[in-house]
């Protein structure tokens, strides 16, 4: 599976709160070309609504071949926020499971996740952002690209 938003969301994808596609508010750095998934506001390149702001970017399920293994997730993320523990949460979920928080960075940065615990036979991926309070949500928030799911499929014959 690969995404990079230069379509904008695909139709499957579902958001929530300020998840948007544009090529407004973009970091510095290599990562993919132009459009890039956005939690923020692009009129100021913020977060700030003057409530808390939460919100979900989601894939539809993927179905997983019986066998896969070694499940690899890449993607381009860059993460501004008041960088203060326990307040504007940027986290990726698998299956409704929380597998990784994911780190400030003001320039794209590639983040790589191994998945070895996924069950059942599909996956489904999730960045979710929650500001937990109304203070200091102006920073630029959060950018997703350039999305890669890579797995390995074993294949056993007598």
């Amino acid at each position: 599976m690969s995404e990079n938003f230069e379509g904008g969301i695909p139709s499957d994808w579902t958001t929530s709160g300020l998840w948007n596609a544009t090529t407004s508010c973009l970091p510095s750095g290599d990562c993919g070309e132009g459009t890039a998934a956005y939690y923020g506001l692009t009129a100021n390149c913020t977060y700030e609504t003057g409530d808390t702001t939460v919100g979900s970017l989601m894939s539809p399920q993927y179905a997983l071949e019986d066998g896969t293994t070694n499940l690899i997730l890449t993607f381009c993320s860059a993460v501004v926020t008041e960088n203060l523990g326990g307040y504007d949460v940027t986290d990726l979920y698998v299956n409704g499971v929380a597998v990784s928080s994911i780190p400030e960075s003001d320039n794209w940065q590639q983040v790589e996740i191994e998945l070895p615990n996924v069950s059942g036979n599909t996956i489904q991926l999730e960045w979710r952002f929650d500001s937990v309070d109304a203070l200091y949500n102006d920073f630029r928030g959060w950018h997703i690209d350039s999305i890669m799911l890579n797995a390995e499929a074993l294949d056993c014959t007598s």
